[in-house]
Order: C-alpha cells, then structure tokens, then sequence
C-alpha cells in the first residue's frame, strides 16, 4: 500500500460514519439479524458511526419493553449511543404509549419521513 492509499484509508477511518436502519418486521430472527447487523457496524468503525434504529408498522415490536425479542440488546445498545426510535403513527394505530416502550427510546411523528430525512442528509439505508 502507498503513502498515498494509507493516508485515504485513514481518513476514510476518522470520518463519521452515519446509518439509519429501517425495521419493520416483528420476526424475531428479523430482530436478531438487526442487533448482530448493528453489532458488526460499531465493530467495524466504533466511535465512528452514528446509528439509528427507525421502529415502525409491525417492526415498532423490537422497541417494546413486553414484545421485544431483543429487549436487552436493544437497552445495552441504547447505553451505548445507538437511537432507537418508535413511529408515532405505528403506536397511534396499535394503541401503544410511551410506557410501552423500552426505556430511553425516542418517538418521531413519522417512520418513514425520518428514514427519508436521514437519507436526504447523507446517511445510509439499511433495511433490517
């Protein structure tokens, strides 16, 4: 590897990373596959990522406390600095509250217009 490459690749190290992943599916697999997805990104580039969990339709299951089948992922994940956030308009048609969800877990008016205003400012999509 040159100077040159090694200096690209370093600076491709120390930039920001940002990624927003879509779930809405309430497999339990599909949840899995989410946090080990996750998992690997902050493995891969740690301090250097940013990374938001939009929850909606049926997906809107992995942010909540009772139905989650990755609850304590989810919280661990929380803690350290990965967003998950609930769809409003999900939880208004399912009758869901903000009890209802796991701990420090956000709201937005609406799932998809945060994934489409994510990817409008330059984040990655990633369909979990």
């Amino acid at each position: 590897m040159t100077s040159s490459n090694s200096q690209s690749k370093q600076a491709e190290v120390n930039q920001k990373h940002r990624v927003v992943f879509q779930m809405n599916s309430n497999d339990p697999e599909s949840q899995k596959t989410l946090i080990n997805n996750i998992l690997n990104v902050k493995k891969a580039w740690g301090s250097h990522v940013a990374i938001e969990v939009v929850a909606l339709g049926p997906g809107i299951e992995l942010v909540m406390t009772e139905k989650s089948a990755a609850a304590q992922d989810v919280a661990k994940m929380i803690k350290s600095g990965v967003i998950f956030v609930a769809c409003e308009n999900t939880m208004a048609k399912k009758n869901i509250t903000k009890v209802d969800l796991i701990e420090n877990v956000g709201t937005v008016p609406s799932g998809i217009e945060e994934i489409i205003i994510k990817q409008e400012q330059g984040w990655s999509y990633i369909k979990g």
